[in-house]
């Protein structure tokens, strides 16, 4: 499994990470999966959107796919446990109407919290396991107002993520999933609160920038192909209105 450090950028990850940090701030940043984040020792605030919420110590949040979040510490001994659920974790957690809020931890949480010392040295299967508990914890918070998520909705999600670098319309993905577009787009607005299209964009953009960052050589309009648009303007332009800048000025302040 592949190990990535929480960067003071905006940081798009593939799979499940757990980490512990030790930074006094990070700076606004996003992932495309469920993070939860777990106040070990310390104080800071975790802004999101105009939102403040005070985290302390054995405090916890969980933030959704794609939301905009920065913390500012208000001690110098902060330790984060940082964990980014898998994808398949996050699709199975898409039907709860997360709202980003902060929890005090239970001594259950507690104990679970404590086996992270030894994740590193578990076999994959097991990580995904302690995923599976961080998963249920989410759960316990949000499900008692929710209904659970449809297997047609689960399939929906899933087809768009294994075929992301095709042709993906409303239409085809209906087809393939044997139901109709009014409910494909229904379900993605459920699942990740943007319209078809944003939605894909998304994901593909994602995908661009983490597959950039292995291979700085690759040639942009190449890549942008590679991960499914139809063309350079296109991809330019989802870019800059997801990323608020274009991928030269992106690139250039990750190494800045």
């Amino acid at each position: 499994m592949e190990k990535y450090i929480i960067n003071d950028t905006t940081s798009y990850l593939s799979g499940g990470r757990c980490k512990q940090s030790n930074k006094i701030d990070m700076s606004k940043h996003h992932h495309r999966q469920t993070e939860f984040i777990y106040m070990i020792n310390g104080k800071a605030e975790l802004i999101l959107d105009n939102a403040t919420y005070l985290m302390e110590k054995n405090s916890f949040a969980v933030i959704k796919s794609f939301d905009l979040h920065s913390f500012n510490a208000l001690s110098d001994k902060n330790i984060y446990l940082i964990i980014i659920l898998p994808d398949k974790l996050t699709n199975s957690l898409s039907y709860l109407n997360i709202e980003t809020k902060v929890f005090e931890s239970s001594n259950s949480l507690k104990k679970i919290i404590k086996l992270n010392s030894t994740f590193q040295s578990l076999d994959y299967n097991y990580q995904f396991v302690y995923f599976q508990l961080i998963a249920e914890v989410i759960k316990t918070h949000y499900i008692t107002t929710q209904s659970e998520k449809s297997p047609l909705s689960i399939e929906i999600v899933d087809y768009i993520s294994q075929n992301i670098a095709s042709d993906l319309t409303l239409d085809n993905v209906a087809i393939a999933c044997k139901t109709n577009r009014s409910y494909v787009s229904r379900v993605i607005n459920k699942h990740s609160g943007t319209n078809f299209n944003s939605y894909i964009n998304k994901i593909r953009i994602s995908n661009f920038i983490e597959e950039y960052l292995n291979n700085k050589d690759i040639n942009i309009e190449h890549l942008s192909y590679k991960v499914g648009f139809n063309s350079p303007r296109t991809f330019y332009r989802a870019f800059l209105s997801q990323i608020k800048c274009t991928p030269s000025e992106y690139f250039n302040k990750l190494t800045h």
